[in-house]
């Protein structure tokens, strides 16, 4: 019985000689699909990572900033002079 509806089954192949592996081994077949596939997928990971970093430019320079803010506020109450206010801002930003 060789042929029938299903295809021939001839040197561990399957339907009409093809055994969905390509010529490397066992390597799966890549179609196109495959392909758009795998590029979504890296497309939205490096745009996930792009909005990480985006939202938290300096991470390392948030205490300046809170420094800076404090200052302003100390300044504000009149707690400090504007000339310590000034010395203040050069310190935080040396």
């Amino acid at each position: 019985m060789m042929g029938g509806h299903m295809g021939s089954f001839v040197n561990g192949y399957g339907f009409n000689g093809h055994s969905g592996y390509s010529q490397f081994g066992m390597m799966p077949y890549f179609n196109f699909t495959t392909l758009i596939f795998l590029s979504l997928i890296a497309v939205g990971v490096y745009l996930f990572f792009k909005n990480r970093t985006a939202t938290n430019p300096n991470p390392g320079n948030t205490q300046a900033i809170e420094a800076e803010e404090m200052a302003k506020l100390r300044y504000a109450r009149g707690e400090i002079t504007f000339e310590e206010f000034q010395q203040i801002l050069r310190t935080i930003r040396s």
